[in-house]
């Protein structure tokens, strides 16, 4: 048999945690009789053959299948050892390189408010590197989102916290979630959907007038204010100091 030669080295391969990726050595044909080895190289130490089984598969084919790779792999080493002779050709080393995406581990929450009032969406994601963004609905119930950047009522809008200050009814029914992305490969994560409920502050349309009677008599006071559609309810007060 005529010795092999490596017209494709295997490249490197960047994967997301849990996602497929392959190793690939192309080969000049020989006469015949040709195998191929996989082998792996964990951290400082040597090169040792795969068998196929877990995550491996094909490791005695061209192509070197990894299916689910974890972060526990990364930095991993891969090479293809050739055979046709008796003195095998070794490909070059490519490295397996495996990012985890975030984790969210707190989802904002919906918020009511009155106008001219200030509040807050929070969100906390585990990740290595990245960046955080807070995005709201294009229309209010839309389902569609747009990237919020700071100004107006908005500031925080790439941090973990979102405030927005002086709302007005207008920003009602509309609703806000962060997005996550981490340093590497994988992709954005976004977090639950928090709802923004804005009430209007009542205004008294009719206001209680003054009443003058006799002990022991009955006498009632009444008012009427426009609450703009919210939940409405009242509470009377007295003063027995006539303040």
């Amino acid at each position: 048999y005529t010795t092999p030669a490596i017209a494709t080295q295997p490249a490197n391969s960047s994967k997301c945690s849990g996602t497929n990726t392959t190793f690939t050595v192309v080969v000049t044909s020989p006469s015949g009789g040709l195998t191929y080895q996989w082998q792996e190289k964990v951290g400082s130490g040597s090169f040792t053959d795969l068998t196929n089984g877990g995550v491996y598969s094909t490791v005695t084919n061209a192509t070197l299948t990894l299916t689910g790779v974890t972060t526990g792999m990364n930095g991993n080493k891969y090479r293809c050892v050739v055979g046709a002779c008796s003195s095998p050709v070794i490909s070059a080393e490519a490295d397996l390189i495996v990012d985890a995406p975030p984790v969210i581990t707190l989802q904002p929450v919906a918020s009511t408010i009155c106008a001219g009032m200030t509040t807050t969406f929070s969100t906390a994601a585990t990740m290595t590197g990245g960046t955080v963004k807070w995005q709201k609905e294009t229309n209010a119930g839309s389902g569609s989102y747009a990237d919020i950047t700071n100004g107006g009522v908005y500031s925080g809008a790439t941090t973990e916290t979102l405030m927005l200050t002086n709302v007005t009814i207008n920003d009602t029914g509309y609703r806000y979630r962060c997005v996550a992305t981490a340093s590497g490969v994988c992709s954005p994560v976004n977090t639950s959907n928090a709802l923004l409920t804005i009430r209007a502050i009542p205004t008294f349309t009719t206001q209680p007038i003054d009443k003058t009677v006799c002990e022991g008599l009955t006498t009632s006071f009444s008012t009427s204010a426009d609450f703009s559609g919210a939940p409405s309810s009242y509470q009377w007060q007295v003063s027995e100091s006539g303040n």
